[in-house]
């Protein structure tokens, strides 16, 4: 059974690219070749799961209410 990792975070976990010029394919968000998640994933291998769960703006320092 592979081991599971889940990177929960924000913008950065996402993916985000700021300036579409540094980015490979000139998007809002790094590849999956530039993205530090997918690199992780890759240099695991196969015994690991890597699960992204980022979202731009997602910040914990402040509660709901």
């Amino acid at each position: 059974m592979k081991k599971h990792i889940v990177c929960f975070g924000d913008s950065n976990t996402h993916g985000y690219c700021a300036d579409p010029a540094d980015c490979a394919d000139g998007g809002s968000r790094f590849n999956e070749q530039e993205r530090w998640t997918c690199l992780l994933q890759e240099a695991l291998g196969r015994d690991y799961l890597v699960l992204e769960e980022g979202l731009g703006g997602r910040t914990t320092v402040f509660s709901a209410a």
